[in-house]
């Protein structure tokens, strides 16, 4: 767990007017501001009562080992770039990461398990109840990688 800790990265490299230029370059000006208003749309209605017991639906995990690592605890600034970046964050599910180990055909003591984007750090979690090599994790945002270290500390496989 302490190679976890060590090997999760992060950087702050968002930028909101690097990205609007270039989504303007690629969409175009309406096409754009089209884009940004369904995801303040979407961001908005996320916060309405039936709209929040979706977000909070993959909390047994969360639950179970004392972490915190769904989608329904993500600040407005962050389910902001998501609208900007188009990229939401989506937690794997334990259930589904599990059957995908078990149906590889390689084994993982010679591999390292590698997770770009690994948001609070879930898949680096269940990864190290496998015997890999070493567990990376990359992460953009400062807030998630915060987080994913938090709950590297206190995770227990």
């Amino acid at each position: 767990m302490e190679e976890l800790e060590r090997m999760t990265a992060s950087r702050n490299g968002f930028s909101y007017s690097r990205y609007v230029r270039e989504c303007i370059a690629t969409r175009g000006v309406m096409g754009t501001a089209w884009h940004l208003l369904c995801g303040i749309f979407e961001v908005t209605r996320d916060y309405l009562p039936w709209r929040r017991r979706i977000r909070y639906g993959d909390v047994d995990f969360d639950w179970d080992c004392r972490v915190d690592t769904t989608w329904a605890n993500l600040r407005l600034g962050t389910r902001l770039r998501e609208v900007f970046t188009g990229r939401k964050y989506q937690p794997v599910d334990p259930v589904s990461f599990h059957e995908m180990m078990q149906a590889l055909p390689l084994n993982p003591e010679d591999l390292a398990f590698i997770d770009l984007g690994s948001g609070k750090g879930r898949a680096l979690l269940l990864a190290s109840d496998y015997p890999f090599r070493k567990i990376i994790g990359v992460e953009l945002l400062p807030e998630l990688h915060a987080i994913a270290a938090e709950n590297v500390k206190r995770y227990r496989s």
